[in-house]
């Protein structure tokens, strides 16, 4: 199935938040094989590296 097909199955909303769960899957795992780190441990990487992103997104904008 392509993404248009799902974009038409299930919504454009619907689909944006799946693709962010298979993004947020993929980096976690990653994480978790080079870091030798569970998940519990590579979710928090994940969440430690998202809040730095935000943090240069907000400061180039102002």
């Amino acid at each position: 199935m392509t993404l248009a097909e799902m974009d038409a199955r299930m919504g454009s909303g619907e689909l944006a938040l799946w693709k962010a769960k298979v993004q947020v899957d993929n980096f976690v795992t990653d994480a978790m094989q080079r870091r030798k780190v569970d998940r519990a441990g590579a979710l928090d990487f994940a969440r430690a590296d998202h809040r730095a992103v935000v943090a240069r997104r907000n400061k180039t904008r102002q």
